[in-house]
C-alpha cells in the first residue's frame, strides 16, 4: 500500500510541473549482483543484466523526481563454454521486472553533479536452480548514489550518469551498478 501511495505521489508531482522545471526521460544499462543468504555461514550469489528507463521531471537547483521501469536478467546462454561461464558467475538464475517512483537530491544543490536516490518500487522476481525455487511479487526500497555530468548546451536536466543503487527482492539483497543518458 505504501508503494501505491508513493507512486501516487511521485504521478502528481510529475503531472503538477512548476514553472521551473524541465522534464527528461533516461534509459540505462548495468551490471547487477545478486546474493541469497542460505544460512549464517552461507549465501549463493550471481551475476546478471540491468536495463531501466525513466521519465521525470527535474527541479532547478536541488531535486529530481520520477517514474522508473526496470528489468533484471541472468542470461544462461547454450554455447560451448556455458558450463565454465555458470560455474563462475551463476549459483542461481534471477529474472524480475519492476515499476517504481524515485526522488534524486543533487548535492550541492544543482541539478547535476552527485547526487542521492531514494525510492519505492514495486516488483515480480523468480529465482532458480537455488535449494528451492523461489517466485514471488512485493514492493521494496530501493536506494543508491551517482554522479550525473552535464550535456554541453544542456539546462541541467541533461547528460550522462553513473550511479550505484541497492534494493532487495523479498530473500535476494541486490546491489546494481548502472551507466545511463538522461535527455
Amino acid at each position: 500500500m505504501n508503494g501505491l501511495k508513493l507512486l501516487a505521489f511521485c504521478s502528481w508531482v510529475l503531472i503538477c510541473m512548476p514553472v521551473n522545471a524541465s522534464p527528461f526521460m533516461d534509459t540505462s544499462v548495468g551490471l547487477a549482483f545478486y546474493n541469497i543468504e542460505i544460512d549464517e555461514n552461507s549465501s549463493v550469489s550471481s551475476v546478471g543484466e540491468y536495463a531501466g528507463f525513466s521519465i521525470g521531471q527535474s527541479f532547478k537547483h536541488s531535486m529530481a523526481a520520477s517514474l522508473s521501469m526496470r528489468l533484471w536478467n541472468t542470461s544462461d546462454e547454450d554455447d560451448g563454454d556455458a558450463d565454465v561461464n555458470h560455474a563462475l558467475l551463476h549459483d542461481f538464475h534471477f529474472a524480475g521486472i519492476s515499476l517504481g517512483a524515485e526522488a534524486q537530491i543533487f548535492l550541492p544543490l544543482q541539478s547535476h553533479g552527485p547526487y542521492a536516490k531514494f525510492g519505492r518500487h514495486c516488483w515480480g522476481a523468480s529465482a532458480e536452480d537455488v535449494l528451492n525455487v523461489w517466485s514471488g511479487s512485493g514492493c521494496s526500497n530501493i536506494a543508491g548514489g551517482g554522479i550525473l555530468i552535464e550535456g554541453a548546451n544542456s539546462d541541467g536536466a541533461s547528460g550522462l550518469f553513473a550511479e550505484v543503487l541497492l534494493t532487495r527482492f523479498k530473500f535476494v539483497h541486490s546491489w546494481m551498478l548502472v551507466f545511463g543518458a538522461r535527455f
